[in-house]
This record gives structure tokens, sequence and C-alpha cells, in this order.
């Protein structure tokens, strides 16, 4: 079977990490669709940041919610070597508020699949 070829895709750091760290991952996820069983660490900090956003600006949590929030759920992404700083440093930024979208700019959708 051949691969496709995705000539327009756009190369983020975390489509670009999970291939360096594991290209069999990277292959079901983004070239066949499917989902790697085996998960790691940084991927779940990741998508737990990117869903404390989307719980945000989509109106489900507020400024003074994010840090009770980032707390009480921390312990569902697992363990790691890095847990500790990774931790501060999440609560780090949650602790200055997530930027508001200006007036003038609108949200299309929070993580949504295309």
């Amino acid at each position: 079977m051949s691969l496709p070829i995705y000539d327009g895709w756009t190369w983020s750091h975390s489509r670009i990490t999970l291939f360096e760290q594991c290209p069999y991952a990277f292959a079901l996820k983004y070239i066949y669709g499917e989902e790697c069983e085996q998960s790691n660490f940084y991927s779940g900090f990741g998508s737990y940041m990117h869903r404390i956003h989307e719980l945000f600006y989509i109106g489900e949590l507020k400024t003074e919610d994010l840090v009770p929030y980032y707390i009480e759920h921390f312990n569902e992404i697992g363990s790691h070597k890095q847990r500790t700083k990774y931790f501060l440093d999440g609560l780090n930024y949650l602790e200055g508020g997530i930027p508001i979208i200006p007036p003038s700019s609108s949200i299309v959708g929070v993580e949504k699949k295309l």
C-alpha cells in the first residue's frame, strides 16, 4: 500500500515531536486516522492545556476557575520525571489568566476536527 502525500500540511511542534518519538504512532494518527493506544506524558499535558483553553473560550470556565480546575484534574494526565516542572509551569501560566481574544476577532472553533 502506498502512503498519501500531504503537501498542504501545517507542521506543528506536536506533530514533529510525535514523529521524532514514534514514527509508527505518527503514521497511525496523521496518515491512517487512528489513535495510538499508548499515550505519553507530553501529549497528555498538551491535550490537557488545550482542553482548559477550550473550556475557557466556550464559557464553561471563568478566569477564577482556571487554577482550581487545573489543580483538581492534573493527576489525570499520568506520571513522568518532569511532572513537577510541568505542573508548576502550567500553574504559573494559568495564574496569569488566558489571554482574551480581541473583540475584532472571532473564534471559528476550538480543537475542531477538520
